[in-house]
This record gives C-alpha cells, structure tokens and sequence, in this order.
C-alpha cells in the first residue's frame, strides 16, 4: 500500500519519503524546516513536526535547533526539543538518550586529572573539584597562554547525572588517544581550537544545570558578591594603612577577619 503525507495527504513515492518517530512527510512540507531539523527527521513525532511547520519562529534559534559538537570521530547531539543529549560515534553507534532534566554537574579534565567543576554546589563540593563558575571561566583559565607548557593526551567533559536515582557518569571525550598519534601541547593553536569547540559543549551544560538548580545561581551570585564586598574593603583599610591613618598590624587583623 502507497504511503501519503501525514499533513497533506500527498502520496509519496521511494525517494519523497520522509520519516519521523510515527509518521512521513513529503519534502514540500519539510523543505522549510532547518536542515539540522530535517536530517535528523527520526528524533520528532509528528506532532512535534507540525509545531515546527506552523510555528517556525519558535524553532529558529538555539532553542529549537540541535546543536551538534564534532570531537575526534565522535559527534554530540543537544537536542533542545525533546530535552536530551546523545553521542553517535563514526555516524553509527549511538549513545544512550541523556535527559536534561537528569544532569547535575560536570568536570572539564585533561589527561584524568579535574580542571574545573560547574554544577549543582553540593554535587561539586562532594566531586572535589574547584568551583569555577562555568565554561567561560575555565576556559579562560586554560587558553591564558601563561605558565609552564605540557602535552595533553586526553581531554575529556565528565558529565554526572541521575538515573533512576542512581549517580551516574558520562565520558564526553573531546581529545581521543586513540584517534590522535601525537599529544597536543598546550596553549598551541591545536590545544585552544579543541577547548573552544568543548567550551560551547559547556556553556549549554551551564545552561542545562542554571534551569534544574536556579537555587545554585543565586548562591554563587551570592559567594561572588560576598567576595567583592570583602576585596573592596580590604582595599579600603589598605588605603587606610598607607595614609598612616591605621597601623600595619591593624591592617592584617581587619583583613583576616573579612577574609574568615
């Protein structure tokens, strides 16, 4: 039996067949979705195709569109409409389905070793990582350029999330072993493009985690502040010291006490 579109009864023949999660479409009522949207048609129901087509300002921008992230020969999927993440590696294997709503924090480490922690403050209190308050921050750390320089081998997004609620870990590797012959050397034009592609891997995952724990934004706006108060003053008793107002030691005994 020939096939029709679901939406305009068209029939289809082998090569105007296109399939999502329960039903076809014709490309005339397609052919104006993103290109993103439409290669990968299977992860949409028929009803969520229809939203697309009938409203396409509410599925033009980050919100509405899969953001797709290459790392080594391994491609990650956030998909904002059905709320979930996966990895597909060589365009075959396809990772388990992540929900959004299961992620609490991440770690962005080089070769096993934790260089930053985003999440949920308790989660990444427990991790043992440092708190640096999102991708931007790590990455600034990273690319400054200044220091010692070394060979990374291995530059991986630990993810931890829930799962029947159980802690669970997911490796998202950005630097393979595997797929690389040569360590990279930091701060190398190498080292910098593959931890600005993570960084944008990140800034969804800060965005992810802002929305299940709004109650971590204000805490750490909260820490933030509290720690500009106390440099602010610390800087204003030092003016004190300088103009003889306050002695030197008066001076260290205020800053040890704004500092806790």
């Amino acid at each position: 039996m020939q096939e029709t579109c679901i939406r305009c009864n068209k029939k289809l023949g082998f090569l105007d067949k296109w399939k999502c999660k329960d039903g076809v479409f014709c490309y005339d009522c397609i052919k104006n979705l993103h290109k993103t949207i439409r290669n990968d048609l299977k992860m949409y129901s028929v009803n969520q195709i229809t939203s697309m087509i009938e409203h396409p300002e509410q599925y033009s921008g980050q919100d509405g569109v899969p953001q797709k992230f290459k790392f080594a020969n391994r491609t990650v999927t956030f998909d904002s409409v059905n709320q979930m993440f996966f990895v597909e590696t060589a365009g075959f294997f396809r990772s388990k389905l992540i929900p959004y709503s299961s992620i609490v924090s991440y770690e962005y480490k080089e070769d096993g070793k934790t260089k930053g922690t985003y999440g949920k403050i308790v989660g990444a209190a427990a991790l043992g990582g440092i708190l640096f308050g999102g991708a931007g921050a790590i990455v600034g750390a990273l690319t400054q350029g200044k220091g010692e320089k070394y060979l990374v081998k291995r530059i991986e997004i630990e993810i931890h999330y829930n799962q029947n609620g159980q802690p669970e870990i997911f490796h998202m590797t950005v630097l393979d072993p595997v797929l690389h012959t040569e360590a990279v050397e930091s701060g190398s034009f190498e080292y910098k493009q593959l931890i600005e592609n993570a960084q944008k891997a990140m800034w969804i995952l800060d965005e992810i985690i802002q929305k299940n724990y709004p109650e971590t934004v204000v805490q750490e706006q909260s820490v933030q502040a509290q720690s500009l108060s106390a440099a602010d003053e610390i800087r204003k008793f030092k003016g004190l010291m300088d103009e003889g107002i306050i002695t030197k030691d008066e001076f260290e005994m205020k800053k040890k006490d704004l500092l806790g």
